[in-house]
């Protein structure tokens, strides 16, 4: 559903601190990057990671990248956090 994407909000100030993460080579990578930026221009906190040589579907097709950003992500929360 293309009206669920909050990267069409009109506005995204007041929202949490977010993660945006995205693949290299996915072909909706320009939509989180969007996202990303739209979000800090709001300021809102971002945290907003590519991850290199992926496409969309490596967080369940490679275990070592996965693992690796997942523990990126899993830092970056705990720093939130703190």
């Amino acid at each position: 559903e293309p009206y669920a994407s909050p990267l069409l909000a009109d506005d995204l100030t007041g929202l949490p601190p977010a993660l945006v993460l995205t693949a290299e080579r996915d072909s909706l990578r320009p939509d989180g990057d969007a996202y990303a930026r739209r979000l800090t221009e709001a300021g809102v906190r971002v945290w907003h990671d590519v991850t290199p040589r992926t496409d969309h579907y490596f967080l369940t097709e490679d275990p070592v990248r996965a693992g690796a950003t997942m523990a990126k992500m899993s830092d970056e929360i705990r720093r939130s956090l703190s």
